[in-house]
């Protein structure tokens, strides 16, 4: 198969390293906004051809599939680019900016009998396949509890703080817990709440209600999510706890998750 990459940023460097070391999968071309920045690409990376615009790579009939590396804040007009040209698309995480853009692609590419999909790589890790052989061997019982974080420095990444380019903690790290949360729990989310704080059009924290449909959901059995996006001033940081409870229990728990939930991260800023 032969691979167009669209961008020729770092993200896009990583995928040209792995591509590389691939049987069945060619790194033919790259293409970025000048000429100059694709060949130095090309040339680095053994990448067959160069283009200086995106629709000259879209035009090249050899080109089959398309891993787009741009900013997210441009994923969802790349990847149409990609559909009406006729190619299959392999698109870098956040996948788009809203729910409404990620529909619209698959309605196309559905149109066009064409395969898109989102490059998040946790989900093909080796220990994935780990986790769900535990899951349903039942050694550990019914899981009724995720929990899991993500954070790192993020000072040097001028997006993440611009509206523009969908700054924000949420589509930057907060889509790898929410995306291990699935696939533990499944991919039947009932509804979704959520209340934020937006520091200069950018979040910097939200908190977000869930309830969940996992696997086989007992009558009577709910799942309720609380996320903490926290992003302070060099780091982009996400918090997800996934609990089950009754019904019944729901209500006079929120209380005390919101407690808690503030209470933790007043200790993580002291402990900066």
């Amino acid at each position: 198969m032969k691979l167009g990459i669209l961008g020729a940023g770092g993200i896009a460097s990583t995928m040209a390293k792995t591509v590389a070391g691939m049987k069945d999968v060619e790194a033919y071309a790259v293409a970025a906004r000048d000429l100059e920045r694709a060949r130095v690409f090309a040339q680095k990376y053994e990448v067959k051809k160069a283009y200086g615009s995106y629709e000259e790579m879209l035009a090249d009939d050899e080109v089959e599939l398309v891993y787009i590396a741009t900013p997210h804040s441009h994923h969802y007009l790349h990847a149409k680019m990609c559909l009406e040209a006729g190619k299959h698309v392999l698109c870098e995480k956040a996948f788009t900016v809203n729910a409404e853009q990620a529909q619209k692609l698959f309605d196309l590419a559905k149109e066009k009998k064409l395969l898109i999909t989102e490059a998040i790589w946790t989900r093909y890790m080796p220990s994935r396949k780990m986790i769900n052989d535990i899951i349903e061997s039942g050694v550990i019982g019914e899981v009724t509890a995720v929990t899991a974080n993500l954070s790192y420095t993020v000072s040097h990444v001028e997006r993440i703080r611009k509206p523009e380019l969908a700054g924000g903690a949420l589509l930057d790290v907060g889509v790898y817990p929410i995306n291990f949360a699935s696939m533990v729990l499944g991919d039947k989310v009932k509804d979704v709440k959520a209340t934020a704080i937006f520091q200069n059009g950018a979040l910097p924290w939200c908190l977000r209600e869930t309830a969940w449909q996992p696997f086989s959901v007992e009558q009577g059995k709910s799942q309720t999510e609380w996320e903490v996006f926290s992003e302070p001033e060099d780091i982009c940081r996400c918090r997800i706890s996934i609990i089950r409870k009754r019904l019944q229990c729901l209500i006079p728990n929120i209380k005390k998750w919101l407690l808690m939930l503030c209470r933790n991260r007043s200790q993580d800023m002291n402990m900066r």
